[in-house]
């Protein structure tokens, strides 16, 4: 749980703050309010599965099958997203 959360944050922090240069290598061709939502989507989405792994990181100590339940319902939130 601890090497999932670590990794989930780390990844998505990434994806957050270089959410400008995936979008416009991306989308080369667009510009102005399309790189704009683009870009801002991209962000929120960032920030939103950074939150699940902090949630998973502090999850870290649950053990059993209160554990599954906390590794399914962030299964569910990953590939929703």
């Amino acid at each position: 749980m601890k090497a999932i959360g670590a990794i989930s944050i780390l990844e998505e922090l990434d994806s957050y703050f270089r959410a400008e240069m995936i979008i416009q290598g991306a989308f080369a061709t667009q510009e102005g309010n399309a790189l704009f939502v683009g870009i801002s989507l991209h962000q929120a989405m960032g920030a939103i599965m950074a939150r699940i792994g902090i949630i998973v990181l502090f999850s870290r100590n649950i053990n059993g099958p209160d554990a599954k339940n906390v590794l399914k319902g962030v299964t569910i939130a990953l590939i929703s997203s």
